[in-house]
């Protein structure tokens, strides 16, 4: 027997309901996740890459390129479901105006 059929009939004999590694995350969806936010990520990478990290540069970040925010506020660890960001105030998405952009970062 070799370690693969081991596992699987210990397994068994505990219990045949325990999880398994996949069952704790969906990798599709991550997949999907990092599909749909390539462009974002490069525009965050090319502002980590110049060393604009800094006020500054978030708020012309968000302004030029409205479409990162949402990803900004998964790297924050915020919690982006649409109650949560509004709980606090925040917008879903912003777009190209610049008043509100600045009210944003200025929170972030």
């Amino acid at each position: 027997m070799d370690t693969d059929e081991k596992i699987r009939a210990f397994r068994a004999s505990i219990s045949s309901n325990l999880l398994a590694g996949d069952d704790f995350i969906d990798w599709q969806v991550v997949e999907q996740h990092l599909k749909s936010s390539s462009s974002a990520i490069l525009h965050i990478q090319c502002l980590v890459d110049g060393g604009g990290v800094d006020r500054n540069g978030l708020e012309k970040l968000l302004r030029d390129e409205p479409s990162v925010y949402p990803l900004l506020l998964d790297l924050i660890a915020f919690n982006t479901s649409g109650t949560q960001v509004e709980k606090w105030g925040l917008p879903q998405l912003i777009s190209h105006d610049q008043g509100r952009t600045a009210w944003v970062w200025k929170r972030l």
